[in-house]
């Protein structure tokens, strides 16, 4: 049985290499069977896709305009929503941010204030600023977000 397998598998490579060849070459030919059907059906499917797409791309050229395939075309707007997207952090202070590194690090407001020479009172307060900015409510939650982008 695993002999007729590696066969079958092997005689499916040596069309499908053909069938490549022969496509280079501007020939193109299938053998279709139950199994096969749905894959070359998607497979016209694209070329039709892509010829069409290739059309466009000439008459726009033609026309002196400018033309990018929509994939790409998503993909560049994609990351340009992306760069515009501040994380919570980046909206902090230089000092409430300072703050924020040390709490993720498991110090305490106390152990903060001390460090800084600042009171707890302050020290709390830019703790309040810091939840309200990024929509973080614990210490736990300060130092998981502080994990997941890489802030230490």
């Amino acid at each position: 049985m695993e002999i007729r397998n590696t066969t079958n598998i092997m005689n499916r490579s040596i069309r499908a290499e053909q069938r490549y060849k022969s496509a280079n070459r501007g020939v193109v030919s299938a053998e279709v069977t139950r199994e096969n059907h749905h894959e070359i059906s998607q497979l016209l499917t694209s070329i039709k896709q892509t010829s069409e797409e290739l059309l466009k791309a000439v008459e726009a050229v033609l026309s002196r305009n400018i033309y990018s395939y929509p994939d790409i075309t998503l993909a560049i707007t994609q990351s340009m929503r992306d760069e515009n997207i501040q994380l919570p952090h980046e909206n902090l202070s230089s000092r409430e941010f300072e703050i924020f590194r040390l709490i993720a690090t498991g110090l305490t407001v106390k152990e903060i204030a001390f460090q800084l020479n600042l009171s707890d009172k302050t020290v709390s307060t830019y703790l309040r600023r810091i939840r309200d900015k990024t929509k973080l409510s614990s210490h736990v939650q300060i130092a998981r977000y502080a994990l997941q982008n890489g802030i230490t």
